[in-house]
């Protein structure tokens, strides 16, 4: 760089060609090193993200897509958003109108077998399930931040597990592990159309590791009962694999489709 700037100078001082020659070719093989050096430096990024919160963290230091997107002022057929609270306010009607199922409201699970409805939850499987959560999660509305929930695990493990146990035996899950910060992804960036958002709940830790042993005990019982081309909320299922049983369909029925196409038609004669 020093040296294409002495160049640069060089050619104003006195443009010759030889000047002019010399700081084109500094030029060239400046832009050349700088390309070298991003590059090395990009694969130096990802060879060293060793988690996929890495790897993204390497595609927004790259692309530079780090800041966060501000939702605009909002309207609706009768109402417009203009400060934080009334956008809050009104994506909140919003989410609530689209999900919530008055009928199903505190309604209270009754099994039919409450000695073999769900096994216990231990103390062992809250302790992991509390080192299994990233340190990095944000505090949820109590302001317990998973740092704290870690250094107290072995004390406040006994606890959720008998709060855990009370909920299966009493078949209610508690209002207070329903409450969310809800946060609201847009779908299309910049949009001012409420219908563009959809809701991200952040629900106490508490309440994750109760889903979680809801889901363990769960899932073996009903996964069997489950049809074979159901790849949503299934483990090892996803998307892809629905896309790929679809292409599959598809291209059996042109491949068919083809064959039938290829065959020689029956002559049809008529009698005179």
């Amino acid at each position: 760089m020093k040296a294409k700037k002495l160049a640069y100078q060089a050619t104003k001082t006195n443009k010759t060609a030889e000047n002019l020659a010399a700081f084109k070719r500094l030029k060239r093989k400046y832009k050349k090193e700088i390309k070298k050096a991003k590059t090395q430096h990009i694969q130096t990024l990802f060879t060293n993200a060793k988690s996929s919160l890495q790897f993204w963290k390497c595609v927004k230091e790259i692309t530079g897509n780090t800041a966060t997107c501000k939702i605009p002022d909002l309207e609706t057929k009768d109402l417009k958003a203009r400060t934080d609270k009334e956008k809050a306010d009104l994506l909140s009607s919003t989410f609530e109108e689209a999900f919530q199922n008055p009928s199903l409201l505190h309604k209270p699970v009754t099994p039919e077998n409450k000695d073999n409805w769900l096994p216990p939850c231990t103390e062992i499987f809250v302790l992991e399930k509390i080192s299994s959560v990233p340190t990095r999660k944000a505090p949820r509305q109590y302001g317990i931040t998973v740092r704290i929930l870690k250094t107290l695990s072995n004390q406040v493990s006994s606890s959720v597990a008998m709060l855990i146990n009370r909920s299966i035996i009493e078949g209610v899950f508690p209002d207070g592990w329903k409450h969310a910060i809800v946060s609201p992804i847009p779908k299309i960036t910049n949009s001012t159309n409420t219908g563009h958002y959809r809701p991200i709940s952040l629900l106490p830790i508490v309440s994750k590791i109760t889903e979680s042993h809801y889901f363990n005990a769960l899932y073996p019982k009903i996964n069997p009962k489950l049809h074979g081309e159901q790849f949503g909320f299934r483990k090892h299922r996803s998307t892809v694999d629905a896309l790929t049983y679809f292409n599959i369909i598809v291209t059996d029925g042109m491949e068919k489709a083809g064959e039938i196409a290829a065959k020689p038609s029956t002559p049809y004669h008529t009698s005179r």
